[in-house]
């Protein structure tokens, strides 16, 4: 006597309906693990605060808001991409041109991020010496972008980035300058030690 025939449909939903069985026992599995695994971290920390007098939540995962040093480290970053990347992007073409394109990018994406996070009416509210510096600032972004881009098309990246960090040293005096603050040892050889690594990564030996 023959078996019924079993549709390649019907196959084909079994196969489906286990599927979606295991990748949801997976999900399940992996979530548990983590709950525990959070709890467990809590667990421990509040016990080393209790002992300790130490709040060590910043380090099992109820992370404190980033302070200036993270924000720092993230602009260092991108601004090592995008001197990567503007190199990539100049070969070529004009590097006004291209200053242009980059700064009508940041121009959607500034305020893109800018409705995103707060209400963009309230800059109606600046006192017009916030305007005034705010407009000079900008001049000074977009003359600094094209003599980057500029460098960047005439020069290696890996020789016209560590020049262009000299913006450091040319902030510390300024800063004294202007807003009068103060210039310590510190800040000095710091500076010292930037210029210093410039010209070591700037500098390169003609091959003869």
């Amino acid at each position: 006597m023959r078996s019924p025939a079993v549709s390649p449909s019907v196959v084909a939903q079994i196969f489906m309906i286990q599927k979606i069985r295991f990748t949801r026992a997976i999900l399940l599995t992996v979530i548990q693990d983590h709950c525990r695994l959070h709890h467990e971290n809590r667990m421990s920390a509040a016990g080393m605060r209790i002992r300790t007098g130490i709040d060590f939540r910043h380090v099992t995962g109820d992370a404190l808001p980033m302070n200036w040093i993270h924000w720092s480290l993230l602009s260092a970053f991108f601004a090592g991409v995008t001197a990567v990347l503007a190199k990539a992007g100049v070969t070529g073409v004009d590097s006004n041109l291209a200053t242009a394109v980059r700064t009508a990018v940041i121009l959607v994406f500034a305020w893109a991020i800018a409705f995103a996070t707060t209400k963009p009416t309230a800059m109606w509210e600046f006192s017009g010496r916030t305007w005034l510096f705010l407009a000079l600032s900008g001049v000074a972004t977009g003359l600094s972008w094209l003599c980057y881009f500029r460098a960047l098309q005439l020069g290696e990246v890996s020789q016209v980035a560590p020049v262009d960090k000299l913006g450091v040293v040319f902030v510390l005096i300024l800063a004294a300058v202007f807003l009068k603050e103060k210039l310590t040892l510190q800040h000095v050889v710091g500076g010292l030690l930037i210029v210093a690594g410039a010209v070591v990564l700037a500098y390169k030996r003609k091959v003869t």
